[in-house]
């Protein structure tokens, strides 16, 4: 008797899923201290990525001002683990919490801006926040920044000199940040913010009101990149204000939801892991020859990336998928 097509797509999909959660536990007891970091940031920049996707992937905010957010968190849990000793598992969330409050304060101003005013608008706020954490440098240590002073290993404080323990906490944070996305996506909250992303006028006639249901997704949004900024802190133990807010920082955000595909829900961590391990590849192989020329080449091969693949990589791993094993 023929097996049924749904219960071979299940089952396809049943197997990847455990391939790829195997393979994610195991890869780090078989890599070296380098890979692993690589992998943390890889988790960490794929939470940030998935909060822009959210922002721009569903409510349609064309956002280049999200680093905002990654670095008050990143700011407020240190502050919060020095002086005050509180744990940045608590810290975390209250970082993330603060930048909620934030990204729907802006969004509040900047809402009623359409296209590229609203994206020329969030452009200039991390740029404006690194001038003055540059210039409040008695609170924020200024461009010498902020280190993070333990003496000792303490799970209770997520301090841990073993960068496996950090690569295990992001990728329980990334895994959790993509259910919650997944269940957005199913969501009336997820429905309308598609709705308005995709004609505005549109959903307002239908009774949606676009101006606090995207207040409600930016809020989403900047929370989910607060909690990516809240661990990126305890794993380097060390920010300054280029290291949170800089523009390389928001680009990779960008390129990681772009290059893996706008509004899909793997596509930013699937982009991320093309966009960051190719800039590290870039840098030992080519800035040794000419400096700078690894930006160069990294720009040239992303963009032939957008250009064969506009809807973004995750798309069409998902057509091949459904080609070559029946899903």
């Amino acid at each position: 008797m023929t097996e049924p097509k749904q219960a071979i797509i299940r089952r396809n999909r049943l197997i990847m899923i455990i391939s790829l959660v195997i393979l994610s536990f195991v890869l780090p007891l078989i890599s070296s201290d380098y890979i692993i970091h690589i992998l943390v940031i890889c988790w960490l920049l794929a939470i940030s990525s998935i909060g822009w996707n959210i922002s721009y992937g569903y409510t349609g905010l064309l956002s280049f001002g999200h680093t905002v957010f990654f670095g008050i968190s990143a700011y407020i849990t240190l502050w919060l683990l020095d002086p005050f000793q509180i744990t940045p598992w608590i810290g975390v969330f209250i970082g993330s919490s603060v930048a909620c409050v934030l990204g729907i304060l802006i969004a509040f101003v900047t809402i009623r801006t359409k296209g590229i005013y609203f994206a020329l608008a969030t452009f200039a706020l991390p740029q404006i926040l690194i001038i003055i954490f540059n210039t409040f440098w008695q609170i924020t240590g200024g461009a010498y920044g902020l280190i993070i002073h333990l003496p000792a290993e303490s799970a209770y404080m997520m301090h841990f000199y073993d960068p496996t323990a950090y690569y295990y906490i992001a990728l329980a944070f990334l895994i959790s940040v993509l259910v919650l996305q997944m269940k957005l996506s199913k969501s009336k909250l997820g429905y309308c913010l598609r709705a308005i992303g995709s004609d505005e006028d549109a959903a307002n006639s239908l009774g949606i009101d676009p101006f606090k249901t995207r207040l409600f997704g930016m809020g989403i949004s900047s929370f989910v990149t607060g909690l990516a900024g809240g661990i990126y802190v305890n794993f380097l133990m060390f920010i300054d204000p280029v290291e949170a807010f800089g523009w390389t920082r928001n680009i990779q955000i960008v390129l990681g939801t772009v290059i893996g595909g706008v509004g899909t829900i793997f596509g930013p961590a699937i982009g991320v892991l093309i966009v960051v391990p190719l800039t590290e590849i870039m840098k030992l192989w080519i800035e040794r020859q000419v400096r700078g020329l690894h930006l160069i080449v990294n720009g040239l091969v992303l963009m032939l990336a957008i250009i064969l693949m506009p809807r973004g990589v995750y798309p069409r791993l998902k057509s091949l998928f459904k080609k070559y094993f029946g899903g």
